[in-house]
């Protein structure tokens, strides 16, 4: 996780924050307790590949739930998501694309 001077937070709510490093151009994700960095380059594919998920695609049940993997676009690790979380992390990333913009738009 960047966190330098060229990082801004784009979103942060409760556990949950989104930042976004200038120098690095990488975007870094803090979702409840699981943290990891998307270049800004698979950003956008991430996002899409997130709001693309369908109730077929949530097949592992875990404690009462229903969950997917979701893997770093980089690295050869993953994590679980329930429909809620996706859900979460869609709204999450919308909320800080909307935040970049505003930046952008005052510079």
């Amino acid at each position: 996780m960047c966190e330098n001077k060229n990082s801004i937070t784009l979103f942060e709510s409760g556990r949950n924050k989104i930042s976004y490093c200038k120098g690095c151009k990488t975007y870094s994700l803090i979702f409840k307790t699981t943290c990891f960095s998307i270049p800004e380059s698979h950003y956008e594919e991430y996002h899409t590949l997130l709001k693309s998920l369908s109730p077929k695609d949530f097949h592992y049940f875990i404690e009462d739930n229903y969950y997917t993997l979701i893997k770093n676009p980089i690295y050869p690790v993953g994590f679980c998501l329930s429909p809620e979380d996706a859900s979460d992390l869609i709204e999450m990333m919308e909320q800080a694309k909307l935040v970049e913009e505003a930046f952008s738009n005052l510079i």
